[in-house]
């Protein structure tokens, strides 16, 4: 994916965070399907999440699993059974982050200006452990 946002509280309002990473996509953990049962497909999508990586913990408590790329080829793998406890599951930034905060402005579902995911203050860079 190419970003997600987290929102935390500052200073008693609640602040969107826009997090990407600089030199690439991000692979994280998900799951998807699509029910066919209307006229229209339904296709939907879910991100697995663990503990948030200490780097992570002052912008939440929880993150998506994060995949270097020998993780992707064995997430995507179909014959693998990878249990609940696999390391590949850690809490554990595998590549930079870029923290940029948003105007709250982001999370009024009538906005749809490009211009919302442009930084409203100084950008974050979080360094993978």
């Amino acid at each position: 994916m190419s970003s997600f946002i987290e929102w935390r509280t500052e200073q008693g309002h609640k602040q969107p965070w826009l997090i990407t990473n600089e030199d690439s996509t991000l692979a994280v953990a998900a799951l998807w399907d699509v029910w066919r049962g209307n006229e229209v497909p339904l296709w939907s999508c879910t991100l697995i999440t663990t503990e948030a990586a200490p780097e992570f913990l002052p912008w939440h408590s929880r993150m998506p699993v994060m995949l270097s790329r020998e993780e992707c080829v064995r997430w995507l793998d179909n014959a693998a059974e990878i249990p609940p406890d696999d390391p590949l599951f850690r809490a554990e930034l595998k590549f930079p982050l870029v923290l940029h905060p948003l105007a709250s402005s982001i999370g009024n579902s009538r906005n749809k200006n490009a211009a919302l995911l442009e930084p409203v203050g100084e950008v974050v860079w979080l360094e993978s452990g």
